[in-house]
């Protein structure tokens, strides 16, 4: 089984490397991500389960790893997860399934 919370780290090392070689796109991303996921009409949570269901249909691995720990530091619970990779599965079809078991896995590895 993959280290999730290892590849999280190697994960954190590159974007680290690249907001150092592109430090005003990055802050301006940054920002851009702070004001997308603040609270509001739709909660903190609901905006991080989201962004994940949107991560498994476009099978961005660094994103399911990155939206799997905001979920759970948002208060969602494995259920939620789930649920949500199911939806996102229906709208990124057969490819989708991959992605979203690695998502459970991840989920699985995070929650402990």
């Amino acid at each position: 089984m993959k280290d999730f919370k290892e590849e999280y780290a190697r994960m954190k090392e590159e974007a680290q490397n690249l907001k150092e070689s592109a430090p005003e796109v990055m802050r301006d991303f940054y920002q851009m991500h702070g004001h997308a996921f603040k609270e509001g009409a739709i909660s903190g949570k609901n905006k991080e389960l989201m962004a994940l269901g949107i991560s498994v249909a476009i099978r961005c691995e660094d994103c399911i790893m990155s939206h799997v720990r905001a979920c759970y530091r948002q208060g969602a619970t494995y259920e939620e997860i789930a649920e949500t990779i199911e939806v996102s599965i229906v709208m990124g079809g057969g490819p989708a399934t991959a992605y979203g078991a690695h998502a459970l896995t991840c989920a699985q590895f995070f929650e402990k």
